[in-house]
């Protein structure tokens, strides 16, 4: 997936989520969801190599389950 396709992508989607997690002011790790019938959809996830096992992606899923908790998703997705 290229740059502009994945704008394109993010650009096509309802309610686009984009969360970046950081270190000392560096991105680290990102997960990207969107609204799909009715539940949010975890689309594409990922961590620096030098910066897994650190509870990073754990904190990403966290926060993404409350947010959809709080927007009254029904159900929360995860592409594997």
């Amino acid at each position: 997936t290229t740059y502009n396709q994945l704008i394109e992508r993010i650009n096509n989607v309802k309610h686009p989520l984009i969360l970046v997690a950081y270190i000392d002011n560096q991105p680290v790790g990102y997960l990207m969801g969107y609204e799909r019938y009715s539940s949010f959809y975890i689309w594409i996830v990922g961590v620096l190599p030098n910066h897994r096992r650190q509870g990073i992606l754990v904190q990403l899923m966290n926060r993404t389950e409350q947010w959809a908790m709080k927007e009254k998703y029904n159900s929360l997705t995860i592409k594997t």
